[in-house]
């Protein structure tokens, strides 16, 4: 098989397993159901792709941040409809404000900025790295590849749930055009950033401590809202905190990944790290009977092998990030 087709494949099939399964959102039999591959390719597979074959067209550096801000929009604003449906699976809405749940909306942008989208296609770049920068789709596997956002648009807005009893949730039109528009103007950004480089000239720390940061940082970003929530705080107080969270992610990630000493290793280290909290998580998890994930139990153990396995083989190949 070529490499063209193996990266291809990869990049439409890695994404979903990793944002699903590894963070328990659901059970991993369930890749086993055809409608389940569907929509993972429709909206994990085809929003990865775009991403990548757009840093790579454009020229991107650190501007590729938008896009991926901008598929959290896409899953979450316009296909699922998460951030505004306040009866998202049983989840207690707080936070509430414009028709927002603001908490769930920060911390679901900055797991899918990472975990959903860079993360694995890092993992694939360096499966295959002499493949790293070359497109693997031309202007007509593009075009369907928007359109298979678009199907997944339509999908998702007939298919989660609202109110028991009421069939699907619709948000109003006013954030769902919000939801577009603010996609259109972070693929403006990056696309008029896509020229600009940052080199940060000090603080890269060692691999080891890279991947026991970006653990932690993984585990903030998914408990800050709702433990500020539980504890009191208002939407007013509890957003610019969690705001502030962000920045020093933010900080963090600039200063290891972009920094001019930065090698593989470093950012090998930082997706290790990232992943090894949700597969944690899920074996603690799949630990609790009342959770009724025993699956994660199994499931876990095997990621973890194949994430070593994966970190040992990028570890072998040496020089800088670029």
């Amino acid at each position: 098989m070529q490499t063209r087709i193996k990266v291809l494949l990869a990049l439409l099939i890695l994404p979903a397993p990793v944002a699903e399964i590894l963070c328990t959102n659901i059970p991993a039999y369930n890749f086993l159901l055809p409608q389940a591959w569907i929509i993972s390719l429709l909206v994990y597979g085809c929003g990865a792709l775009l991403i990548r074959e757009a840093k790579i067209r454009w020229g991107m550096q650190w501007s590729v941040a938008f896009l991926a801000v901008a598929y959290g929009i896409f899953e979450e604003g316009l296909v699922t409809q998460a951030f505004f449906n306040p009866y998202w699976f049983d989840t207690p809405s707080y936070w509430m404000a414009f028709g927002v749940q603001w908490g769930m909306t920060l911390m679901l942008l900055v797991f899918h900025a990472s975990i959903s989208t860079l993360i694995p296609i890092y993992i694939i770049h360096e499966l295959w790295p002499d493949f790293k920068d070359k497109p693997v789709t031309g202007n007509r596997g593009t075009a369907l590849a928007l359109l298979g956002t678009l199907a997944a648009i339509c999908i998702g807005m007939n298919s989660f749930a609202g109110p028991k009893g009421q069939g699907a949730f619709f948000a109003s039109s006013g954030l769902l055009i919000a939801g577009f528009a603010a996609i259109a103007i972070l693929a403006i950004l990056a696309y008029r950033l896509r020229t600009s480089r940052i080199r940060v000239g000090r603080g890269l720390l060692p691999p080891i401590a890279i991947a026991a940061i970006a653990f932690i940082l993984q585990g903030t970003n998914f408990i800050l809202s709702p433990m500020l929530s539980h504890f009191g705080f208002k939407v007013e107080a509890g957003v610019p905190i969690q705001l502030f969270f962000i920045l020093i992610f933010a900080a963090f990630s600039a200063t290891q990944l972009l920094n001019k000493s930065t090698e593989r290793r470093h950012v090998t280290a930082y997706a290790f790290g990232s992943l090894l909290f949700w597969i944690v998580f899920g074996f603690m998890i799949g630990l609790n009977a009342a959770a009724g994930r025993i699956d994660l139990v199994a499931v876990m153990p095997v990621a973890l092998l194949l994430l070593v396995a994966w970190m040992r083989r990028a570890s072998k190949i040496k020089g800088k990030f670029t």
